[in-house]
């Protein structure tokens, strides 16, 4: 179906461009706060990302891992 240009102009004659409200928002700068913690890095890997364990929390996984162990060995099946 071929439109002439005089109904395109009507389709577009009553077209308002949509007004953009712009909030502007107070942030509130705040600084960093660093806190240290010594860990163990437990692998790197070719694309450099790097996976590490909290010293903290590091015996807390060595006893579930030994306790995941004696279990497996005790009931193989």
């Amino acid at each position: 179906m071929y439109v002439g240009v005089w109904m395109v102009g009507k389709v577009w004659s009553r077209y308002e461009e949509p007004k953009e409200e712009v909030e502007e928002k107070e942030t509130e700068v705040l600084e960093r706060k660093i806190s240290y913690k010594t860990v163990v890095v437990t692998e790197v890997t070719p694309e450099l990302h790097f996976y590490a364990q909290n010293t903290e929390t590091g015996q807390l996984s060595l006893s579930a891992l030994h306790y995941s162990y004696t279990h497996i060995k005790r009931s193989p099946s």
